[in-house]
């Protein structure tokens, strides 16, 4: 097993608890109540600079030798690569609706609620993907070599949030998921 995987497997966890966070925001939207907008930016910001910027091109260096070693996956790193940028676009938009609604910008509640839920299913079913179809191909076919290829390919960023001093502007949202998880 490789530290590279261990680090995928947190980051998805630690991926699920930010997410969970911003349902239960999107539920007080959905049901007419106020949310908290910026921990919903603060939210979509570390997706953007986290998740966009470092988890993802991690996942695709390790999508890229799998590929290689194992054919078969290619249709499925395919498409989880091309849901990276999908979802780069998401958060991009996402981000830019938040801002208007702090800017108190006229929106459609309908309109917001579907973006927040499109960004939420997206990213939940493309981890799970991730999890049911690559996950297991890297456990069986990745040997120490492989693990160690990958890793040099790989520069090591430390998690702004979840890592072992949380940034400042994180800080309100570190605490909403310690709540959540408690």
């Amino acid at each position: 097993m490789s530290s590279i995987f261990d680090q995928l497997r947190a980051e998805h966890a630690n991926i699920a608890g930010v997410l969970k966070v911003l349902a239960q925001q999107i539920k007080l939207f959905d049901q007419g109540k106020h949310p908290d907008f910026q921990l919903m930016q603060d939210i979509v910001t570390y997706m953007s600079e986290y998740c966009d910027q470092v988890h993802h091109p991690k996942e695709d260096v390790v999508f890229d030798r799998l590929s290689q070693k194992d054919p078969q996956s290619r249709v499925v790193v395919n498409r989880l690569q091309s849901d990276h940028k999908k979802i780069t676009s998401l958060t991009k938009s996402f981000a830019d609706t938040l801002e208007e609604i702090v800017l108190e910008s006229v929106m459609s509640r309908e309109q917001v609620s579907n973006q927040a839920h499109d960004f939420l299913d997206t990213n939940a079913n493309h981890m799970a993907l991730e999890e049911a179809e690559i996950f297991p191909g890297l456990l069986h076919c990745f040997t120490q070599d492989d693990w160690q290829s990958v890793s040099s390919n790989i520069t090591s960023q430390i998690d702004p949030l979840f890592g072992d001093n949380v940034e400042g502007k994180y800080k309100l949202l570190h605490a909403a998921i310690a709540k959540e998880l408690s």
